[in-house]
């Protein structure tokens, strides 16, 4: 039995202490010391943990309420749950959801604008999906590159403002090159199509994914902001 180099014991615990700290390790799920997997498992569930445990100590604060940003958060999201609700039906299907992401009781397809055009049925659809799908591509640059390019650790309120110009100027590049690879590069009438065969131009395929990221975006910027500065 081996318990992770990192696990401290103290010099001169008893034998009873070390037999209990090595039963609990081993009986742990996420067992240390077995192998350098378990103790990376181990690892991340210690660093989720902490940060579940620093998300619910700022619930229960009178000053995570009292922030600004909580305030502009919640002022954003109940502009566009109002929005939301002022939209007629047939505007919101036709014009914001392409008539393709919409069913007829009402219902916003997400699973569908997540993987269109290319399905998620195959290996190579799966590729696509994730590799050249506007959303998960945002949220594969954004997600990697917003620590390295806002600092974190600024105990003022400026990383969120940060972190949203910077969501805003990975939205712009990642348009910029999408549209002109998918509209000039590539001929979009070729783009194979898992749903609708009949739809062959750039707008068609991508202008859904496009109008949901320039409203959402902004939200999972300050959620990941907010995330980033406990690790």
């Amino acid at each position: 039995m081996r318990i992770a180099s990192w696990v401290q014991i103290p010099p001169h615990a008893p034998p009873l202490v070390v037999a209990q700290l090595a039963e609990q390790w081993t009986v742990n799920p996420f067992v240390a010391g077995s192998s350098p997997a378990n103790e990376n498992n181990l690892l991340f569930y210690t660093i989720m943990s902490d940060i579940g445990q620093s998300i619910a100590t700022d619930l229960s604060s009178v000053a995570f309420y009292k922030s600004p940003i909580f305030y502009l958060f919640i002022t954003y999201v109940a502009i566009l749950v109002a929005m939301n609700q002022f939209m007629s039906g047939s505007f919101k299907r036709n014009y914001v959801f392409s008539g393709k992401f919409m069913n007829d009781e009402g219902d916003i397809l997400w699973g569908k604008i997540m993987v269109y055009p290319h399905g998620f049925s195959t290996v190579p659809n799966i590729i696509k999906s994730i590799f050249t799908g506007p959303i998960s591509l945002y949220l594969i640059i954004f997600t990697v590159f917003l620590a390295s390019f806002v600092t974190m650790t600024t105990q003022s309120y400026s990383p969120y403002f940060y972190g949203l110009m910077f969501n805003y100027l990975i939205l712009f590049l990642l348009f910029l090159i999408h549209s002109i690879i998918g509209n000039r590069v590539m001929d979009p009438s070729t783009i194979q199509n898992a749903y609708d065969t009949d739809v062959k131009t750039y707008g068609g395929l991508y202008r859904t994914q496009w109008y949901l990221l320039l409203w959402l975006s902004p939200i999972y910027s300050f959620i990941l902001t907010y995330i980033s500065r406990k690790l």
